[in-house]
């Protein structure tokens, strides 16, 4: 938990609950950037699988 807390600053905290369409903008953005890692991982997964 320490290492998440380093990484972002409080005021960021503050500023996404104080200004909701951000902070529905950047859960937006975050979900969109795991969908696609998901997505390249288990492309990866399913080459490396045909090489076998």
């Amino acid at each position: 938990m320490q290492r998440v807390a380093e990484a972002s600053p409080r005021w960021w905290a503050w500023v996404l609950l104080l200004v909701p369409p951000l902070g529905v903008t950047v859960a937006a953005w975050n979900l969109m950037v795991n969908y696609r890692g998901r997505r390249r991982w288990e492309e990866a997964e399913r080459v490396g699988r045909a090489k076998l």
